[in-house]
C-alpha cells in the first residue's frame, strides 16, 4: 500500500475509534511519522492543541499506531517506552496475516 493510502487509513481509525473532546479530531503530525521496512509509524495529537498550543486541548496517553503494510493492519503501541521498542517488538514477533 502507499504511503498516503495507509495514511488516510489510520486517521480514519484514530477519529473514529478515539473519542475527542468538543468534537475536536485527531490529526497525523506529518514530522514525526516513522517508517520502517514493514510500515510507518504515526503519532496524532488533537488539531485543537496543534492550533492553539494550549495544554487543555493536548491529548494524553496517546499511543503511536503502526501501520504493517505487509497486510495493511493496525497496531496500537504503547507509552511506556520509546516508540523504537515498540518497532523491535512488532519486528521480532508480529506474523502478518497472508493475503488472499
Amino acid at each position: 500500500m502507499e504511503y498516503q493510502a495507509a495514511k488516510k487509513i489510520v486517521f480514519d481509525f484514530i477519529n473514529t475509534s478515539f473519542d475527542s473532546v468538543d468534537d475536536d479530531e485527531y490529526v497525523i503530525i506529518d514530522d514525526e511519522i516513522t517508517a520502517t521496512e514493514f510500515g510507518w509509524v504515526f503519532s496524532y495529537q488533537s488539531k485543537k492543541f496543534l492550533e492553539t498550543n494550549e495544554l487543555i486541548y493536548a491529548v494524553v496517553g496517546n499511543s503511536p499506531i503502526i501501520f504493517d503494510n505487509r497486510d495493511d493492519s493496525i497496531h496500537i503501541t504503547g507509552t511506556s517506552h520509546d516508540i523504537t521498542f515498540y518497532i523491535e517488538q512488532h519486528r521480532n514477533n508480529y506474523i502478518p496475516e497472508s493475503r488472499s
